[in-house]
């Protein structure tokens, strides 16, 4: 994102568009977009690919801790 005004708002705009979106808040200062979604609803690899389809090249997907602690704890069920 380039510019507050209207990058901003536009990736606000493309990720409330992906299914499974609930909520979305861009953070202009830090360059991240975070996405409050419906579970098994949102697909994270197609909004990154409408950003980048959009302009937004640099566009990557981080993990919440939540999502972390989630995979970590299923490794250990299925390890145990």
């Amino acid at each position: 994102m380039m510019c507050p005004e209207s990058c901003a708002v536009k990736v606000k705009e493309i990720l409330s568009e992906q299914p499974g979106a609930k909520e979305v808040v861009v953070d202009f200062d830090s360059k991240t977009a975070t996405v409050a979604i419906e579970e098994g609803k949102f697909d994270a690899d197609a909004a990154i690919a409408a950003l980048v389809d959009h302009g937004f090249d640099h566009s990557t997907l981080k993990s919440s801790a939540h999502d972390e602690q989630a995979s970590a704890d299923a490794k250990e069920q299925s390890a145990g």
